[in-house]
């Protein structure tokens, strides 16, 4: 008994399908713009059904949409290299050079656990504040407060 439907593509078909989107994907563009780019535009459904699957068509997909954040990786790399060697020869690091490598520093996963970008914001609180902002909380009246900004919003209402 035969199943109902379209026979599936064969993996042959995809790859054609992805040899026709690669340089649209490679150029970091989404699934959706490298179909259309790509005149793929009859197959879209089957194109993401397959890439919801999450086989070697999503994997080559992914791979060629992160090609141009892999050369850009790698130059910066390159450049950390050399400032490093720069750095060792006991040569003057040059101020663009301390942007890039401030920039790999605040950007590249590698430099996470060394140079977390978390802030402590907060300040030390002694326990006198704490006992006047809640004596001064204590304190305000509530009804009066509301009573000035009804005013307030009143006479801005009035005046527009």
């Amino acid at each position: 008994m035969d199943t109902p439907g379209r026979p599936e593509y064969p993996d042959t078909q995809f790859e054609a399908w992805l040899e026709e989107m690669k340089p649209f994907l490679k150029l970091g563009s989404t699934l959706n713009y490298s179909i259309d780019k790509a005149g793929l535009s009859q197959h879209r459904t089957t194109l993401y059904e397959k890439y919801k699957l999450n086989d070697w068509f999503s994997d080559k997909i992914n791979r060629f949409r992160s090609y141009l954040g892999e050369i850009v990786n790698d130059i910066f790399a390159r450049e950390i290299l050399t400032i490093e060697e720069t750095q060792k020869q006991g040569r003057q690091i040059t101020d663009e050079q301390w942007r890039n490598i401030r920039f790999f520093a605040e950007h590249h996963k590698s430099c996470i656990s060394f140079f977390d970008k978390r802030i402590d914001k907060s300040r030390n609180v002694e326990q006198e504040d704490i006992e006047g902002l809640l004596n001064k909380i204590e304190k305000t009246n509530y009804e009066e407060l509301a009573m000035q900004a009804k005013k307030q919003f009143d006479g801005i209402k009035q005046h527009p």
